[in-house]
């Protein structure tokens, strides 16, 4: 996978690729959330309720918590730990937070180039599998053909054998 080549804060970086260890599911669900959550400060950074996130709350236990680097990534942009609960102070870095939604759309960018390139691989290695499928049931059915080629010969030279016999038997100047 290639490396970002946006400029972002070695925490910020250092928690996109902890993002990019976990599943495809897990990965995508924390991505979204971080998303709108930074989107919300960006877009209304005066609203206190934005700027904190109960730890114990189900979205950000089973969104953010639940995936490797989604709290290292929000203590990236500027949340801290306090009280239960993680908070961004006033006022909000938006720089930060800026650069923080620049590297999520960087890493979802990534992550779907390389689930492309994994599905393009595993197409291929299919393509392949079934290309040889095909030739091994080919040289089956030719093998098939041929010794039903043959037994169907080795039936007419018997048949052929038994006509002569039968004639040679009929023939009243055979006396053998």
């Amino acid at each position: 996978m290639a490396a970002s080549t946006a400029p972002f804060s070695p925490e910020i970086t250092s928690a996109v690729e902890k993002l990019l260890k976990n599943q495809q599911i897990p990965f995508k669900i924390a991505c979204e959330t971080l998303f709108k959550v930074l989107g919300n400060i960006i877009n209304s950074p005066d609203e206190e309720k934005y700027r904190e996130l109960r730890c114990d709350s189900t979205t950000f236990t089973s969104k953010i918590a639940c995936a490797a680097g989604g709290k290292a990534f929000l203590r990236a942009v500027g949340f801290v730990q306090a009280e239960g609960s993680m908070q961004l102070p006033a006022p909000p870095d938006m720089l930060a937070l800026k650069q923080g939604r620049l590297a999520l759309k960087d890493v979802v960018r990534r992550q779907a180039t390389a689930a492309q390139e994994l599905q393009e691989r595993e197409n291929a290695e299919a393509a392949q599998k079934l290309k040889e499928l095909q030739e091994a049931t080919r040289k089956r059915r030719a093998n098939i053909d041929a010794e039903t080629a043959a037994y169907r010969d080795s039936l007419v030279k018997g048949l052929q054998i038994d006509r002569n016999e039968f004639e040679r038997q009929r023939d009243p100047t055979n006396l053998h």
